[in-house]
């Protein structure tokens, strides 16, 4: 867990070392080096790793045993461990609750709900979202949409958004049709050819603008599973 972060720290401290030859004690460069210095504190490397590490589930004997010898789930808690002791300016986190039981992932969102940086999560769980997420960033027709607040949140707000955009695209879609009406009911009526090529440029400002899309013209996915069938009794073998 503390490995790579010893690493980090030599790093630094070469770094700083590297900075005041060239530069000087009044390098500026210094500064942002002291701070992630002051904020690792190597003297307390241990205590910081044991409670992340019983915050995941690990006791003292689990702690002493080596990662090579741990099962995958564990070995994803140790991963874990690792990258919240980094306490990077910016965490990605990809379902962090998986392989974790009810008492790890209550810590945990816990954890991250007082993390002073920005995290970036990917979860499942609505739950796990409330508890830590202060914006949702959703991700349709190519396109980033951000929102303040929880996950309840982003759902009442993303209803009332739909609902908008519908009234948007029934309003178009009822212009677009009123002036493909027009322009097909005048024919080739030398008097009402000016009148069609107006309405065509409208219709042609607003494709090249952009038409709102329907909120319902999303793909879904529907899964099917079959009904289990009763099992037969096993058959006793004798050897």
């Amino acid at each position: 867990v503390v490995d790579h972060i010893k690493v980090e720290v030599h790093r630094l401290q070469r770094l700083e070392s590297s900075v005041l030859a060239a530069g000087g004690p009044g390098d500026e460069r210094l500064q942002p080096i002291y701070e992630r210095l002051e904020e690792l504190d190597p003297a307390t490397f241990e205590s910081r790793a044991a409670e992340l590490l019983h915050g995941l589930g690990f006791n003292r004997a689990m702690m002493a045993r080596r990662t090579a010898d741990m099962s995958g789930g564990w070995r994803m808690r140790v991963a874990l461990a690792r990258a919240l002791f980094a306490a990077p300016a910016l965490l990605l986190l990809d379902e962090p609750t998986n392989h974790l039981d009810l008492s790890a992932c209550v810590w945990l969102e816990h954890y991250l709900a007082k993390y002073n940086k920005c995290l970036l999560v990917i979860s499942h769980s609505q739950d796990f979202l409330n508890g830590v997420c202060t914006h949702i960033i959703r991700m349709s027709a190519r396109t980033l949409t951000y929102y303040s607040g929880d996950y309840d949140t982003y759902q009442k707000t993303l209803e009332a958004d739909e609902v908008i955009q519908q009234k948007k695209f029934d309003k178009e879609q009822a212009d677009i049709k009123h002036l493909r009406d027009f322009i097909a009911s005048c024919g080739t009526y030398a008097n009402m050819m000016k009148q069609a090529n107006s309405k065509q440029k409208i219709l042609d400002k607003m494709e090249t603008a952009g038409l709102t899309a329907s909120p319902k013209a999303e793909r879904t996915f529907e899964f099917t599973f079959p009904e289990c069938r009763k099992l037969p009794p096993p058959v006793p073998h004798e050897p």
